[in-house]
């Protein structure tokens, strides 16, 4: 079940939006529920929480309850939700960087650029909803790939840290017997790098790369093979799309 929010102070856009997302996931095959509100204190925490996809009006009528504020209000229960920012005033844009906005629509452009955005927003959510199953005393896991931090082998096991979705959350780390190489060509091609012969990373996580070490994005430090740091430094800047 995908759950939408979408949020404008103009009454008739918000219905003209609801109608267009509601024809493209019916068009999809997808199960959804939508959420449309004119007033940002009728959202529940709860709402928020479920929340998958969110369109929200930047420019809202009330400043102290605009569509920024709104975002950070969904970002501190779900960072991984697709955010969508429709505005009339393309100055808003820079705003967004802070709630990792996916995507801006004009008001103007709707009925040009919906569609298209709500296909990369939906491809998105399908990337991160894919998962890496493991056995962990008898039981099937299934790890969110957004959700793994890092592969790395310590005393003949690999030991899997898997962040927690809730921002502040300490995260699990799993144990598992297997091989680096093995789960490396498994997930090599789905953001996933071996930057030493006991470490594989999850790219999204990182924010520096050098011979010297991989830093994450929470100050975490990593040993980078200075072996094949070209190699590694070639891929990672491929996936990057920096060619």
């Amino acid at each position: 079940m995908l759950r939408v929010l979408l949020c404008d102070d103009d009454e008739l856009f918000l219905d003209r939006v609801k109608s267009r997302v509601e024809a493209f996931l019916s068009s999809q095959g997808e199960r959804f529920e939508i959420r449309a509100h004119t007033d940002t204190s009728l959202i529940a925490d709860r709402e928020l929480a479920l929340c998958d996809l969110a369109l929200l009006d930047v420019d809202l009528a009330t400043p102290e309850d605009d569509g920024i504020a709104l975002a950070r209000r969904l970002r501190a229960f779900r960072q991984d939700a697709v955010l969508i920012f429709v505005t009339n005033y393309v100055e808003f844009a820079p705003a967004g960087y802070e709630v990792n906005a996916f995507r801006y629509i004009l008001k103007q452009n709707l009925d040009r650029d919906l569609r298209s955005y709500l296909e990369q927003a939906l491809e998105q959510l399908k990337k991160r909803s894919e998962t890496y199953k493991i056995q962990v005393d008898g039981r099937i896991i299934d790890l969110p790939l957004d959700q793994i931090e890092r592969f790395e082998i310590q005393k003949h096991c690999v030991e899997i840290y898997v962040r927690d979705a809730r921002p502040g959350g300490k995260g699990t780390i799993y144990r598992i017997r297997g091989s680096l190489s093995e789960i490396e060509a498994a997930l090599g091609e789905r953001g996933f790098l071996r930057i030493h012969k006991s470490c594989l990373v999850n790219m999204r996580f990182l924010v520096r790369l050098s011979s010297q070490g991989a830093e994450l994005d929470n100050g975490t430090v990593l040993r980078v093979s200075e072996k094949m740091y070209n190699d590694i430094k070639k891929k990672y800047l491929a996936w990057r799309g920096w060619q």
